[in-house]
């Protein structure tokens, strides 16, 4: 048990580390998480991943880049069952593409889930069952794990997979590159140094992953564009972002700019005149 704890410290320390601004997705993630007490699992808060993500629309560029690995390694190294963890899993890819995933995209995502937590992949796909009541959907999901268990003898399965996911190449080959760097981290002993602002992160989720902090599920919601009739030096408290003070307001030809001041963090809001 605790070589899996250090497993999942050392891989999440490895995704915070990444440069400042690019893993905003990882950290709206890691806020939509909840420990359940009387299950004892890690599970997805639906509703706040949502409104986390409708805000994330305005104060990240990319737009549209929602990482399956930094979501699959939250979710999947947070929980111990394999099988809790798909659960979530899926739940977390429902909210993020907006749909149910298909017999073969869940498989994939047990694929890449098991690379993640350095899992024998044969006997990750062999030994997980999905609750399936329709008989048909059944056999579907069955042929679909056997096809997947022949299709790791390519080279290739890596790109296969996140293929199926994403359509840019630019992203599919960022995937990638994320899923090799955990994959070596099981390989070596290299140690990552956080930032003081990181390790206060990195410690807030081993806390979550060992039950040590009390979270309610989200019952609010958000709208961005409220934030657009606030007056600069305003100070309140903000659904999804806490308390926060407007800092400055300026319009760049069609761009408004909203720069706020949080507790722990500033954000930089853009929004584009219709």
């Amino acid at each position: 048990m605790q070589g899996k704890s250090q497993s999942a410290r050392k891989v999440l320390t490895y995704l915070l580390s990444l440069e400042e601004g690019k893993n905003e997705f990882f950290l709206a993630m890691a806020k939509a998480l909840i420990p359940d007490y009387e299950a004892m699992e890690i599970v997805v808060d639906k509703k706040r991943l949502q409104d986390e993500l409708l805000l994330l629309q305005f104060y990240r560029d990319e737009k549209t880049y929602r990482s399956l690995v930094e979501m699959i390694s939250l979710i999947g190294l947070l929980n111990r069952d394999q099988n809790v963890a798909m659960r979530e899993i899926i739940s977390g890819y429902e909210v993020i593409f907006k749909k149910q995933p298909s017999s073969k995209e869940v498989v994939l995502l047990l694929i890449i889930y098991a690379l993640i937590s350095n899992s024998n992949l044969k006997e990750a796909l062999i030994g997980y069952n999905r609750e399936i009541d329709d008989k048909a959907n059944i056999i579907e999901f069955q042929r679909a794990k056997v096809s997947q268990i022949i299709s790791l003898e390519s080279e290739d399965f890596r790109k296969s997979a996140f293929s199926e996911f994403y359509k840019s190449k630019e992203l599919i080959d960022s995937e990638i590159l994320k899923l090799k760097n955990i994959e070596e981290i099981y390989l070596n002993e290299e140690i990552i140094e956080l930032s003081d602002s990181k390790k206060i992160i990195m410690d807030f989720l081993m806390k979550i992953r060992n039950f040590k902090v009390n979270r309610h599920f989200y019952s609010d919601s958000v709208d961005p564009y409220a934030l657009i009739n606030l007056e600069e030096g305003m100070e309140l408290k903000f659904p999804i972002l806490g308390y926060i003070k407007i800092k400055s307001k300026t319009l760049e030809q069609d761009v408004l700019l909203i720069e706020l001041e949080g507790k722990s963090r500033n954000y930089s809001f853009r929004f584009k005149k219709k």
